[in-house]
């Protein structure tokens, strides 16, 4: 890989312009369609799960706005004073601030009065205020919010993003245009990966199956999957440097230690001993790597989504993770309910986990235990039914 390319391939990949956007089809259409038509919205919500490119929306408004030459409305020029401030994260009339450190009203105010000057950049007609993790925000400071949002100075684009967002008020959602970005699919994912690989010495070394068992690790989160691809690139070229001749077997193994392949083969264990009812060697399983305990459930999550679809109709599942548990004896029965049950366990674990209710660790033992009872029945039947088939 060229010097320098592969480091922060997050940065040197985030697009210039929304042509370039992958994987938000219809975000991009919406965005094109407020530029090409001059009417874009003064405040902005951006709804999406972690890492799917909220930020990125964000800058990319903000350069077909300031770009003093554009090529087109949806265009930037990439070369104009703004265009090179934007590529320095040193735009003056572009403000990002983190409602996660400042989340008071006061900090509100501040956000508003400073936002009201008019554009310091003498070919700006714009002033664009990036307010992100707004769901941090206190009440007392979305209050302080309702003014300012419902009529905004004419020069003055407010955007605000979140990861949460069912945690914004219904009075702010309301003086919003709403863009909500989807998750981003394995297919695109893999074009990303495929991208920052293009024209380098590893572009035909990492396949295509290597770049998706990345991609499904990460849960498609083009941040992650690129830090996952970075780890890649590390690990071959110390390998190179140190004489070793980086075979397909070797990159393969760089790429399943770069995705916490052993991590995932914990979480398949466990549960495909909870969709047996055991639960002994369920916990056996999960305490000879419960350090990894909150990945750990987030690919049991994954995993047991796959054995719900596997129950409704197989050909629903997906490859990757319906590959560890397909064969288990007990989806024969189909047990839905029980399945269907036990994802919501899971989700309502990491939703504790993630807003710090609850450590997983605290609770995976009794979640395990609790499971495996759920499947028991379905368990005993796909037994029963074993032995009735070895008879005849």
């Amino acid at each position: 890989m060229a010097e320098g390319k592969e480091t922060m391939l997050r940065e040197v990949l985030r697009p210039k312009k929304v042509a370039d956007l992958v994987g938000q089809d219809d975000a991009r259409s919406l965005v094109e369609g407020w530029l090409r038509s001059g009417d874009v919205p003064r405040t902005i919500l951006i709804t999406c799960k972690f890492s799917a490119g909220k930020t990125t929306i964000a800058l990319l408004l903000g350069r077909a706005l300031l770009c003093h030459k554009p090529i087109d409305p949806v265009t930037p020029c990439g070369k104009c004073g703004s265009c090179l401030a934007f590529d320095e994260d040193d735009h003056v009339d572009f403000q990002e601030m983190n409602a996660a450190d400042k989340r008071g009203v006061d900090d509100m105010r501040q956000l508003a009065a400073n936002a009201r000057i008019m554009p310091m950049d003498p070919h700006s007609k714009r002033r664009i205020v990036l307010l992100d993790e707004v769901h941090m925000l206190t009440p007392q400071a979305w209050q302080s919010l309702l003014k300012p949002l419902e009529k905004p100075p004419r020069h003055l684009i407010y955007i605000m993003a979140t990861t949460e967002g069912r945690k914004v008020p219904d009075t702010i959602r309301s003086r919003c245009s709403v863009l909500p970005l989807q998750p981003m699919s394995v297919q695109s994912c893999v074009k990303l990966l495929r991208r920052a690989l293009k024209g380098t010495k590893l572009e035909d070394q990492i396949n295509k199956e290597q770049l998706a068992l990345i991609a499904k690790t990460v849960e498609c989160a083009p941040r992650s999957a690129l830090n996952a691809l970075e780890q890649v690139i590390a690990l071959m070229s110390n390998a190179s440097r140190g004489g070793k001749a980086v075979d397909a077997a070797m990159v393969n193994a760089f790429v399943k230690q770069a995705a916490d392949v052993p991590a995932d083969a914990t979480a398949a264990a466990v549960c495909r001993f909870i969709l047996q009812a055991q639960p002994g060697p369920a916990l056996r399983a999960y305490n000879d790597n419960r350090t990894e305990a909150d990945y750990i459930v987030k690919t049991m999550s994954a995993i047991m989504r796959q054995a719900m679809y596997i129950c409704i109709n197989p050909t629903l599942a997906d490859g990757y993770y319906s590959d560890k548990i397909d064969k288990v004896p007990t989806l024969a029965k189909r047990p839905l309910r029980e399945v269907h049950k036990i994802c919501q366990l899971l989700n309502d674990l990491r939703f504790k986990a993630a807003t710090h209710m609850m450590p997983v660790d605290d609770a995976m033992d009794v979640l395990i235990v609790e499971a495996c009872l759920l499947m028991a029945p379905a368990a005993k039947a796909a037994a029963e039914s074993k032995e009735v088939n070895a008879k005849k």
